[in-house]
C-alpha cells in the first residue's frame, strides 16, 4: 500500500545526518515532498530511527540542533524513506524544505510559509 501523499520534487542534494549513539553518515536526497524524502545512503538504520539532516556543505558540528528532524519510515537496498517530524510538516512547501537544507536555516526559526532570506535582516521571502 502506498503511504506517500503530495507532489515529490526530484533533487540531488548531498546531506549529512546524525542518528542515535552519535552515528553520523552521509547520503543524497533523490526526492523531497512536504511530508518526507527519499535518501540514498550506505548506512543501515532501523525503521523509526530519528535522524537530523543537514547539507554536506554545512560543516556545523551541531547537526542535532540545526538539522531538519525526520523519522526513517522505510528501508530498502538503496536507502531510506523519511518522514519529517515537525507539526507543520504538511504545510511547509517543498521550496522551503530545500532552502532549509541548502542554506542551513534552523527549522524552529521559520513559519511554514515565510522563510528569512540569508543575511537580510528583516526581509522575508513568502513561499
Amino acid at each position: 500500500m502506498e503511504h506517500r501523499w503530495g507532489r515529490r520534487q526530484a533533487t540531488d542534494v548531498g546531506v549529512r545526518f546524525a542518528a542515535a549513539a552519535a552515528r553520523i553518515g552521509t547520503g543524497r536526497l533523490l526526492n523531497i515532498s512536504t511530508s518526507g524524502a527519499y535518501m540514498v545512503t550506505k548506512m543501515n538504520l532501523r525503521v523509526l530511527t530519528l535522524i537530523y539532516l543537514s547539507t554536506v556543505a554545512s560543516r556545523s558540528a551541531k547537526i542535532r540542533v540545526n538539522g531538519m528532524p525526520a523519522y526513517v519510515v522505510r528501508v530498502d537496498a538503496a536507502g531510506l524513506g523519511l518522514e519529517w517530524c515537525e507539526p507543520a510538516a504538511g504545510r511547509m512547501s517543498i521550496a522551503a524544505r530545500l532552502a532549509i537544507l541548502t542554506r542551513g536555516i534552523e527549522t524552529s526559526a521559520i513559519s511554514p510559509h515565510v522563510l528569512p532570506l540569508p543575511d537580510s535582516g528583516s526581509r522575508t521571502l513568502a513561499l
